[in-house]
């Protein structure tokens, strides 16, 4: 996920700034897009936590909340139990995988709204 510089820079030109020819730097800008993209990011994660625990989670969510019951450290040895599974080879996450399209999944303005006050207070 990625703001767009452009979209900061507007956004300071049309609501900050109080006078049209005030100008702002490109590392200020590059900045308060980092910042802002820390910020989407950590709403994002904190509204999943609260989605997380108003369901419980099952075996079919895929948002990252499910922790594998018999899952087997992976020290060097793949499914089968062998050891030819090599340390350079990348494991497919199961947090990769899209989740289904259900009503556990889907973040919405609730979540937002109960983490809101905490967030803007953090930043």
């Amino acid at each position: 996920m990625s703001v767009p510089p452009e979209l900061v820079a507007r956004v300071f030109h049309d609501v900050a700034f109080q006078k049209p020819e005030t100008r702002i730097t490109a590392s200020t800008v590059a900045l308060s897009t980092e910042y802002t993209r820390l910020f989407i990011s950590e709403a994002v994660e904190r509204a999943n936590d609260v989605r997380a625990k108003e369901v419980p989670p099952t075996a079919i969510d895929g948002i990252n909340n499910v922790e594998a019951e018999n899952e087997q450290p992976s020290q060097g040895y793949d499914q089968f139990g062998d050891t030819s599974m090599e340390e350079d080879e990348p494991e497919i996450q199961e947090e990769d995988k899209l989740p289904p399209a259900s009503g556990t999944t889907t973040l919405d303005t609730r979540h937002l709204s109960a983490v809101a006050g905490v967030l803007v207070l953090d930043f």
